[in-house]
């Protein structure tokens, strides 16, 4: 019975320093923080691509294997474009979190929306729009061609 009292007393510890410290302890708070968070800046992302002369076509196109945060037009290149946002640079770029299995998954959805869509002669590229800053502080960058197709390889 003693320790399950002082098992008790150290997870109250832990808990309100955990509090004071300014963590929550409702996961799901934090989730829905995150995705409000994703959401704005997706929708930032947007904006930004439209004053820029694109014409987006989709918004989180899915598959089960992967999703394209955005697709549109620049002129007559069609652009898969990836949103990352960094609140700070503690965890490196916006864009460095577009690893190698990011990109094929990104590549094989792409892929998908081509041949659905039948754009099997265009042009098209990957882009990535880095926001990095705090909220009403975002600096918005768009990393035009990114990368290249890697759904053959």
């Amino acid at each position: 019975m003693r320790i399950r009292a002082l098992l008790s007393y150290y997870i109250q510890r832990l808990t309100s320093k955990l509090r004071a410290a300014g963590h929550t302890s409702n996961p799901n708070a934090e989730m829905a923080l995150h995705l409000r968070r994703g959401k704005a800046g997706e929708q930032l992302a947007y904006l930004c691509l439209r004053k820029n002369g694109y014409r987006i076509v989709a918004r989180n196109y899915r598959k089960y294997y992967g999703e394209i945060d955005l697709i549109g037009w620049e002129k007559s290149v069609l652009v898969f474009v990836e949103v990352k946002l960094r609140s700070s640079s503690d965890y490196g770029l916006p864009q460095d979190a577009v690893n190698l299995a990011k990109r094929r998954q990104i590549c094989r959805v792409a892929k998908e929306y081509r041949n659905r869509h039948q754009l099997h002669a265009i042009n098209y590229r990957f882009d990535i729009v880095s926001i990095q800053g705090k909220p009403g502080q975002e600096r918005v960058e768009i990393l035009k061609d990114a990368f290249k197709d890697l759904s053959s390889a």
